[in-house]
């Protein structure tokens, strides 16, 4: 089976509160935008794999989502600190998996986020 998953949204509340927690955290920029009177920021991704976005609903509660951060406990610990620097909380330490690491962190909306950094370099 090919990706389960094509597209994942998190909800927020103050979508450029949400951004600027994002962009610190993961290290790069959204682009904002707006879909059907919804407003969003598209989170990176590439092309092959799955998309996502920041999505401020009035109908939308907190999630669990797991994001991909890159390869080597260093990536996962660098994204770390820049979440806590950022407002973020870590909820789960850096705890090793199958393959590579992953920690939990709570976001600036409240949502409860999986940060994963593979052992191996991705391809992306």
């Amino acid at each position: 089976m090919a990706n389960v998953s094509e597209w994942v949204e998190i909800p927020v509340t103050e979508l450029p509160r949400a951004v600027r927690f994002y962009e610190a955290t993961l290290g790069g920029e959204l682009r904002v935008a707006k879909f059907f009177e919804c407003e969003m920021a598209i989170l990176p991704y590439a092309r092959a794999g799955v998309g996502g976005a920041l999505v401020k609903s009035a109908h939308l509660r907190p999630a669990r989502v797991c994001l991909k951060v890159g390869a080597g406990e260093a990536t996962l610990d660098a994204a770390l600190c820049r979440a806590c620097e950022a407002g973020g909380a870590v909820l789960t330490p850096k705890t090793p998996g199958a393959n590579g690491w992953f920690a939990l962190i709570r976001d600036s909306e409240g949502n409860a986020i999986a940060l994963q950094a593979s052992a191996t370099p991705m391809s992306l």
